[in-house]
């Protein structure tokens, strides 16, 4: 099957990496509220290109995971998280939402990447996968 932005990572050495597996699992993202966001299921370079000049994107690895869907495995550990970035990333609302949304990953939606110790993991979708249809908005990060 096919992956989403094939012609972005083709050339990064194992990318996605051979650990992926196609598992089924719960899983939480960052979003805005309204679902249709246009943003909520892109990754982050796709959504701001020249962010791959950026230090955080020198390495191919991070470079992969860049063009790979940002999730956590728990709705606790996407809280730490945000409330972690919040402190360092002035516009977090703006750029990546302040509300987490879950769904359920199969293994008909792409490639999974082992959570790390602090729960997140990447999702390198196939390309006929529409995750906006699995999600539900289900948690307000924005303290209003």
């Amino acid at each position: 099957m096919s992956l989403k932005y094939h012609d972005m990572i083709k050339d990064l050495p194992d990318c996605p990496p051979i650990t992926g597996k196609n598992i089924t699992t719960d899983s939480y993202r960052f979003v805005f509220n309204d679902i249709n966001h246009k943003n909520n299921f892109l990754p982050a370079l796709i959504i701001t290109p020249k962010r791959i000049n950026s230090k955080i994107f020198s390495e191919d690895r991070m470079k992969c995971s860049g063009y790979a869907l940002s999730l956590f495995n728990t709705l606790e550990n996407a809280i730490k998280r945000y409330v972690k970035l919040q402190k360092s990333v002035r516009n977090i609302k703006k750029t990546i939402g302040d509300h987490i949304a879950s769904g359920l990953i199969d293994k008909s939606d792409g490639y999974v990447t082992e959570p790390n110790k602090h729960g997140h993991f990447d999702l390198h979708e196939f390309d006929d996968v529409h995750l906006k249809n699995k999600f539900s908005v289900i948690y307000d990060l924005s303290g209003d």
